[in-house]
């Protein structure tokens, strides 16, 4: 029969350790995280000379699933070029399939956007960025469209809420 040294003193929490003790298991659940992160409002194409009055970014990992909330005001658009994302998200996304994910904008403000048009974001596989698209109030993908750069202005501010595999 096993033997057991003096018990570790319970204190109540479940520590995981500083760096992931991956397990092959699938039914372990071997790593919990919760920090905080930069996000940044730009372009597929790049983007340069923005200025931020808040750019606020939280998250918790548990296992492979990453939920993320936070809150961005620019100051400054800056050059912002091509797809309009969201970037600086703290774990690269998984690739293959099911691992593309719907995120939630909870308000959006000094944004140019058709009235009856409302806008989601999405994960792109195999990417640490979220790419922001523009749907007409009938809600239907055919006739979404990525949001081009040129409808963020100096102000434009954002909070957001999602969740995305690893």
């Amino acid at each position: 029969p096993p033997t057991f040294s003096a018990a570790p003193a319970h204190t109540g929490n479940v520590a995981f350790p500083a760096t992931q003790s991956a397990s092959g298991d699938a039914n372990t659940l071997d790593d919990y995280e919760e920090g905080t992160f930069s996000p940044v409002l730009g372009g597929s194409g790049g983007q340069s000379g923005q200025s931020y009055s808040t750019q606020l970014g939280v998250y918790t990992k548990i296992g492979r699933i990453v939920h993320c909330s936070g809150y961005i005001n620019l100051g400054t658009k800056g050059t912002i070029t091509a797809t309009l994302q969201l970037s600086g998200l703290p774990f690269t996304a998984g690739t293959g399939s099911g691992f593309n994910s719907a995120g939630s904008l909870i308000t959006i403000n000094a944004w140019t956007i058709a009235a009856g048009t409302y806008v989601q974001f999405g994960i792109n596989n195999a990417s640490a960025t979220a790419n922001f698209r523009s749907y007409l109030g009938t809600g239907s993908s055919a006739n979404g469209a990525n949001m081009a750069t040129a409808n963020v202005n100096n102000g434009t501010h954002v909070s957001f809420n999602f969740t995305y595999a690893v």
